[in-house]
């Protein structure tokens, strides 16, 4: 199960009682949190944890083998915390997507 900030702001109207489960990918719990909703702690482990990993084709990186080159340069550097402030700084505070990512890019000397 997993929803997206723009999912739960489209039902949010029509949730009794506000409520989302731990399921709900731990990036997206500060907008989650921003729109009312109580995130309830998943004591029966159904959901898997989120892990994001990034996916590309091997054709894209034997064309742009550039895409490796940054993939690398970030492994390691973003926390779940970090990718959580971000989400948060663009989805509830509506601060501009390429701002926030290059004050990130600063600050990890990227």
């Amino acid at each position: 199960m997993q929803l997206t900030a723009a999912a739960l702001a489209s039902i949010r109207g029509g949730v009794s009682g506000s409520v989302a489960f731990e399921a709900v990918e731990p990036a997206l719990r500060p907008g989650v949190q921003a729109l009312g909703f109580q995130v309830l702690l998943d004591d029966k482990h159904y959901f898997p944890p989120y892990e994001a990993v990034p996916l590309v084709r091997e054709d894209s990186l034997r064309r742009w083998p550039a895409i490796q080159s940054a993939m690398d340069r970030l492994a390691g550097k973003v926390s779940a915390e970090e990718v959580q402030e971000m989400n948060d700084a663009v989805d509830s505070k509506h601060r501009d997507v390429g701002d926030v990512v290059r004050e990130f890019r600063a600050k990890k000397g990227l």
